[in-house]
Formats: C-alpha cells, structure tokens, sequence
C-alpha cells in the first residue's frame, strides 16, 4: 500500500486518524458521535455514518 492507492476508512481518532495523518494516507473518518479531535490530525474526509461513504466509492 502506498498513500496513492490507499484510502483508510475508520471509526477511531486516537487509534486510526493519527495514526493514518503521519503515515501520510488519505483517511475518512466515520465520526458517528459527532466528536472533535482531540489532536492536529484531521481525516480528508469525515462522515457520520457509513452510507455517506458511497460517494467516495
């Protein structure tokens, strides 16, 4: 996987977002509680629920 062909798709900030913003992947993240990151990552793309993924397939 690189970060041109890899798009990371997960529910967890902390575990997942932070962890994809340094690896340089593209990320959306599925923020169903509506919750503000807690660090300076932020995910290309958020979303509240995973039918607003279908855009991105």
């Amino acid at each position: 996987m690189t970060p041109a062909n890899h798009w990371h798709i997960a529910q967890g900030y902390g575990s997942d977002i932070v962890t994809t913003a340094a690896l340089g992947w593209r990320s959306i993240w599925v923020n169903r509680d509506y919750a503000t990151p807690t660090a300076k990552a932020r995910p290309t793309h958020e979303i509240h629920n995973l039918a607003e993924l279908l855009q991105w397939l």
